[in-house]
């Protein structure tokens, strides 16, 4: 994108407000959808836990084994078709949802809808690079961490709220209208057809056009995978440390994840104030540490107050760790494989989401749910301590 000029603070939202808006409605229709599909199964088909297991297999798989293709797909064709195409198979999955499908059906609709998921999140995340206005990493990465994030508090609110004055037919038919409204949105966004800065070279080692054999992406990479192992084995255990360790209610988890929340809007609101902050030296290293300690401080006693500032510095971490390891991928990948270094990043988080719930449990109940969380908070302390080491090892940045 050579010779266009950076714009200013109005034009960058102005660029990004489709995508963004885009991200934040799909991000509601997916969170929404999930907790319409575990009330249907749960009162309505009267599915057991194995078949929930299941359940969230058939909806957690298409993004942890398709990263590649769609990275390629996103590279070769741009990442408002691959987004439009997600958004169509978004709502036809919403549609087959509210028609109450039989046991059968439900995993093929969630299938579907998890193919929506491995396309759209990775499409979005590249879109900023084919946007004909030139806008920072930093910028556009703040702008798509707080569009991630806000649907982590809103699409359970909105799944609630029009479960409690409708039913479960009328969530599906809201996040039909959300995906169709998300399409929209995205397909408006005016992005080149191939941006001349991500034209690749003829003579290009076959090494770069490969994401995951670059060293500096590798290490973004396992670095994310290893702290969403850790947030999926968190989100197996979570609630059963607030019944068994702080033997609290269930209003004390929703509190509890109404504070991760809080802590994450405000903390990405803030950095769209200085999205610098997210490329500098050792910021990496930083968020990496940040949510290690934070898991390590919600986890380590079995008072309230502890876990409460801990959930909250946690949520603090999570709004970091992710607009960092964006910006540090696309600094580190050619710009011609943006949607593949993108692409690879969601599937690790994929990978990261589906492992815990299938050992979480099982070394939970040999060294208990305490000892087990606070084990995957201090992988991800190690993991932070390596990477402030590794660069000095090996003499590289």
């Amino acid at each position: 994108m050579a010779g266009t000029a950076p714009l200013g603070a109005q034009g960058v939202r102005s660029a990004l407000l489709p995508v963004v808006s885009g991200q934040l409605l799909a991000g509601i229709a997916q969170w929404a959808m999930l907790l319409g599909v575990l009330d249907y199964a749960s009162y309505t088909l009267h599915v057991g836990a194995f078949r929930i297991g299941v359940a969230g297999l058939a909806w957690g798989a298409p993004p942890a084994v398709s990263g590649s293709l769609v990275g390629r797909l996103i590279d070769a064709h741009g990442p408002r078709r691959v987004a439009a195409f997600a958004g169509v198979c978004g709502v036809a999955a919403s549609l087959g949802l509210a028609l109450s499908p039989s046991w059968y059906a439900l995993l093929g609709l969630l299938a579907l809808a998890g193919l929506s998921r491995a396309l759209i999140r990775p499409a979005i995340d590249a879109m900023p690079s084919w946007l004909p206005q030139q806008i920072d990493h930093g910028t556009s990465s703040v702008w798509l961490g707080f569009g991630s994030s806000a649907p982590i508090v809103l699409g359970p609110l909105a799944a609630a709220g029009i479960m409690a004055v409708g039913g479960t037919a009328d969530v599906f038919g809201a996040t039909a209208g959300m995906y169709a409204a998300a399409l929209l949105l995205l397909v408006r966004a005016r992005t080149r057809r191939r941006p001349a800065a991500m034209a690749a070279q003829p003579g290009q080692p076959a090494a770069v056009q490969r994401v995951r054999r670059l060293p500096a992406a590798r290490l973004v990479l396992g670095v994310s995978l290893i702290a969403w192992i850790s947030y999926g084995c968190f989100s197996v255990l979570e609630i059963l440390y607030v019944r068994d360790v702080l033997r609290s209610p269930m209003w004390v988890f929703i509190v509890l994840q109404v504070l991760f929340g809080v802590g994450m809007l405000t903390t990405s609101l803030a950095l769209s104030r200085c999205p610098s902050l997210l490329g500098r030296s050792g910021a990496l290293v930083a968020a990496v540490l940040l949510t290690g300690f934070a898991e390590m401080l919600y986890v380590i006693s079995n008072r309230f107050f502890i876990a409460a500032c801990g959930v909250t510095l946690w949520g603090v971490a999570t709004a970091v760790f992710g607009p960092v390891c964006r910006v540090r991928l696309l600094t580190v990948t050619p710009a011609e494989r943006h949607g593949a270094a993108m692409a690879a990043w969601r599937q690790g988080q994929a990978v990261g989401n589906v492992l815990p719930p299938l050992a979480a449990g099982s070394i939970a109940q040999l060294i208990g749910i305490q000892l087990t969380l606070i084990s995957a908070a201090g992988m991800v302390v190690i993991t932070g301590v390596w990477v402030w080491l590794v660069p000095r090892l090996g003499g590289r940045d």
